[in-house]
C-alpha cells in the first residue's frame, strides 16, 4: 500500500492568488488614476471660476469706482453752490438743488444696483462652489 500524500497541490493556487493580487493592484491603481482626473477636473473648473470671478470684480469695482467719484463731485458742486451762491434767486436755487437731487438719486440707485448684481453674481458662484463641493464628498473624495 502507497502512502497517502498528505500535501495539496498548491503550485495553481500560488499561481492564481499572486495572478489575482497583480491583477487588485492595477485595477485600484486604474481607479486611484480615474478619480485623479476627476477631481483635477473638477478643481481647473473651478479656478477659471474663481479667475472669471475675480475678473468681473475688478471690472465692477471700477465702474463703482467711476459711479462713487460721480457721486462725491456733484455732492462738491452742490456744498460750492451753496457757499457761492447765498444770495441767488430761490426759485434758481430751488431748481438747481432739484436737478443735482435727480442725478445724485440716479447715480446712487445705479450704484446700488451695481452692487446687488455684484453681490448675485458672488452668491452664485459660492453656491456653484458647495455643489461642487458636495458633490465631491458625495463621490467619496
Amino acid at each position: 500500500m502507497e502512502p497517502v500524500s498528505t500535501q495539496l497541490p498548491t503550485d495553481n493556487l500560488y499561481k492564481f492568488l499572486a495572478l489575482s493580487g497583480v491583477a487588485l493592484v492595477l485595477a485600484s491603481l486604474c481607479l486611484c488614476y480615474q478619480r485623479v482626473s476627476q477631481l483635477q477636473l473638477l478643481v481647473a473648473e473651478a479656478k477659471g471660476d474663481e479667475w472669471m470671478m475675480n475678473e468681473e470684480t475688478n471690472i465692477w469695482n471700477a465702474d463703482n469706482g467711476f459711479l462713487q467719484s460721480d457721486v462725491d463731485d456733484l455732492t462738491s458742486r452742490m456744498q460750492e453752490w451753496s457757499k457761492r451762491l447765498p444770495s441767488t434767486n430761490s426759485a434758481t436755487w430751488s431748481e438747481m438743488d432739484r436737478i443735482d437731487a435727480e442725478r445724485l438719486d440716479a447715480l446712487s440707485d445705479k450704484l446700488r444696483d451695481t452692487r446687488d448684481r455684484l453681490r448675485g453674481e458672488h452668491l452664485q458662484t459660492l453656491v456653484r462652489r458647495l455643489e461642487i463641493v458636495k458633490k465631491l464628498d458625495l463621490e467619496g473624495l
